[in-house]
């Protein structure tokens, strides 16, 4: 039988199409194996995930004596390898075949790929992990020890730059991506293309930078790439560019996804209706450049227009004579489609439900702003037109607007059809309407500041944006959330509430709070609506240019990688660890008394753990600290955990070590309210780590030992090298620094970090 067909309700498939499954399928291999020869051999590298089809199959390990061990049988639909994914380490039991077994062996890069976009699949493989890691670690989480070998083979490819090019009339825009060590990454424009003003802005790690540049879209191209290669930048040769991948705003109804260029799809742009936007030319010009400055480097075309080509012809039409259409193009085309597919995929994500089960109003507020009805992960409906000023209203053009409006202005202005065009696009709009120069940024911080005509100019454009939630709901029949995204969507709370206001009977119920202060969640979205509001209403974080790059690599075959490279712009919380200590029971009598227990004060970030109401006072050869608190529950092992500040108090040279190794670290003295303990060894100042239960770390691509950097932004931006991952089922997502480290950053109560680079693994 197919293995499609037997897998249909597997809950490791859960919310796949049946097309999905099939492409996962016919991504792995299907294997026949005979009684009793070995299908995964103990010490390999995990490569693969296996499912059995059909037959049964034994696992067998070794006990502590290296005598073989029977672990169990598994049979139909039962898989077996999972657990290599989250640690890395070499399996660690043999799988025969028991009878003639027929098992499909799917890639760890294929199915890590299929994880980013199905969260009940995830859950579940998430659950299945950690019920064997509790098999197999029956204690309390295990400290730090050796790091184990090198990582298995299959892991992630990171070793991945990307260039992302996104060509306009007059400027050049441009983000580089180096995907394992994000502190490589710049963006840059090229701006005053045309004129002999023309600059290069860079934004770096070592800052910004400002020079002159050609005003020639070849010489511009030219001090790009240049910038990537001289004296010390990231690259010594563009060859070294995985992709160059080309944010491309209309590619019409030839393309429905990202294409890797060649000369048929150069000619297919050249051929490109008339109807296409102005920047197609320049952009088209861009690609051909690329393709002669760096011919060794793969080149994709990203479409805006893309997530559009699966609107009904009901929807994209226009009520114009048919040939129209056919013959010159004529349709709805849509603009913004990479944001609102990102913002689709972060709250699926967000709401843990596959997006094929989702319907969605997804709000793209920027320079250019449209709304779209997400179906089941495709658009539906689409607030802009022929191009981006159709639909709401933008800084220089009306939006949807009457015809006979601009028949009238042609005979009461004597307007030609070039001067009307030029009207309605550059002198129009809510810049005109409102007398504030600028983009709809500027427009709300001037309503915000008390001018009259930006707040008359701001409720229109919200009216707007609400006309269109309420007929996308009422086409979708009711939707499961309201998404806000695009630099204003995201940074503007008193907008976000002109187009909720009144639409509470319709399920959406904006939080006022939340709303002025949104509170990004492990997805890096933020839920803004009240608690009983059966609508969620989300704020999703737009990175266009980073999107384009997943897609790009997606289009080369390197789906696992393009959905780490997405998740891993979620905000890790970073939590600040205080001074404090371990004990063992044995130490908690001798400080507190024969018999005592510890006293919960406070729950910790982590499952089970807690400050007690116990304080004890370290004493050193130089000096004591005081008051240090003891946490719980006991360990094996007595342990004090201090900052650099404190080791020089005390007069110590604690090493840095993760919680746990304390073999050879120096020793104090302890004080309780009951008596003291001479430790002869134990302090230590802990190494920065972060903890991941086993689905966060199937999210970031990462497995337990790890090390990263994570980069906090804000006043004191700083990157936390030698971030130790920790992953276990009890763990929730944190990242724990002490207390010198917290001061130097400033982090308060709310600290986030993101991963820059996966420095080593395992």
């Amino acid at each position: 039988m197919n293995p499609a067909t037997l897998l249909a309700d597997h809950p490791l498939v859960a919310g796949f199409t049946p097309d999905d499954l099939e492409k996962l399928c016919a991504a792995s291999e299907v294997r026949t194996f005979e009684p009793g020869e070995t299908i995964i051999r103990r010490g390999e590298p995990g490569r693969f995930l296996g499912i059995v089809l059909e037959g049964r199959v034994e696992v067998v390990g070794v006990d502590p004596a290296e005598r073989p061990r029977r672990l169990g049988e598994l049979g139909e639909k039962d898989c077996f390898g999972e657990i290599s994914l989250i640690s890395g380490e070499p399996t660690t039991a043999d799988v025969k075949a028991l009878i003639p077994s027929r098992v499909l062996l799917i890639p760890h890069e294929t199915f890590s790929a299929a994880l980013a976009v199905h969260p009940p699949a995830l859950q579940h493989l998430a659950r299945l992990v950690t019920q064997r890691l509790r098999q197999q670690l029956p204690q309390a989480p295990p400290p730090a020890g050796q790091a184990p070998p090198g990582p298995a083979e299959g892991h992630v490819a990171t070793d991945v730059k990307v260039l992302v090019i996104e060509s306009r009339p007059t400027e050049l825009r441009y983000t580089y991506h180096d995907v394992n060590c994000e502190l490589h990454n710049r963006e840059g424009v090229v701006e005053g293309l045309g004129t002999e003003q023309a600059q290069h802005t860079v934004n770096a790690l070592r800052g910004k930078t400002v020079t002159p540049a050609p005003g020639t879209r070849e010489g511009a191209l030219g001090a790009i790439l240049s910038s990537l290669t001289e004296g010390e930048e990231p690259l010594k040769t563009l060859n070294e560019l995985t992709v160059i991948a080309h944010r491309v705003p209309y590619g019409g109804e030839s393309y429905a996804g990202p294409v890797t260029v060649d000369d048929q799809v150069i000619s297919a742009l050249r051929g490109l209706p008339a109807v296409a936007p102005p920047e197609a030319p320049a952009n088209l010009e861009v690609i051909e450049l690329c393709r002669r400055l760096a011919p060794e480097v793969p080149q994709v075309a990203v479409f805006e227009t893309a997530f559009y080509q699966s609107l009904p012809p009901h929807v994209f039409l226009y009520a114009l004579p048919y040939d129209l259409y056919r013959e010159q193009g004529v349709r709805r085309y849509g603009c913004d489609g990479l944001a609102h597919q990102q913002a689709a995929l972060l709250a699926a994500e967000h709401l843990e439900q596959p997006l094929v089960e989702l319907r969605l109003v997804t709000c793209c507020l920027g320079s250019t702003s449209s709304v779209c009805a997400v179906e089941r992960g495709r658009a539906i409906d689409v607030s802009a037109g022929l191009g981006a000023t159709g639909g709401l209203p933008g800084p220089a053009w009306p939006g949807d607007i009457d015809p006979a409006v601009i028949f009238h202005l042609g005979r009461s202005q004597g307007l030609s059809l070039a001067e009307l065009e030029t009207l309605l696009t550059q002198g129009a709009g809510l810049q005109a309407l409102s007398g504030v120069p600028g983009a709809l940024g500027e427009l709300t911080a001037a309503a915000e500041a008390g001018s009259g005509r930006a707040e008359l100019a701001l409720e229109l454009f919200a009216h707007a944006v609400k006309k269109l939630v309420g007929a996308y709901l009422a086409v979708l029949g009711g939707i499961d959330a309201l998404v806000f995204t695009g630099s204003v969507g995201e940074s503007a709370a008193e907008l976000r509430e002109h187009v909720c206001l009144g639409l509470g009977e319709l399920g959406l119920r904006l939080d006022p709070g939340l709303n002025q202060a949104p509170q990004a969640a492990g997805s890096g979205v933020s839920d803004i609506a009240e608690t009983r509001s059966p609508v969620k209403i989300l704020v999703a974080p737009s990175d266009t240019h980073r999107m384009v790059a997943s897609e790009a690599l997606a289009a080369l075959g390197h789906q696992a990688l393009a959905a780490v490279f997405l998740t891993r712009r979620r905000p890790i919380p970073i939590s600040i660890s205080a001074h404090h200590v371990h004990l063992t029971q044995e130490h908690v009598e001798a400080l507190y008394g024969a018999g005592h227990q510890l006293t919960v004060r406070s729950p910790l970030s982590q499952p089970g753990q807690f400050a007690s109401e116990e304080t004890v006072t370290l004493v050193g050869p130089r000096g004591n600290v005081e008051r240090v608190r003891v946490l719980g529950p006991v360990r094996k092992e007595s342990q004090v955990e201090i900052s650099r500040t404190e080791e020089f108090k005390l007069g110590i040279d604690a090493p840095v070590r993760a919680s746990g190794d304390i073999q050879g670290s120096p020793g104090l003295r302890i004080e309780g309210s009951a008596g003291a303990v001479d430790l002869p060894q134990g302090a230590i100042c802990a190494a920065r780590h972060v903890h991941m239960s086993p689905e966060d770390a199937l999210r970031f691509g990462l497995r337990d030992r790890d090390t990263i950097v994570v980069r906090v932004e804000g006043g004191r931006g700083v990157s936390f090298r030698d971030v130790l991952v920790r992953v276990h089922p009890d763990f929730r997502l944190d990242m724990h620094v002490d207390t010198d480290e917290g001061n130097a950053a400033e982090l308060g109560a709310d600290a986030v970090g993101y991963i820059d680079e996966v420095e080593r693994h395992g």
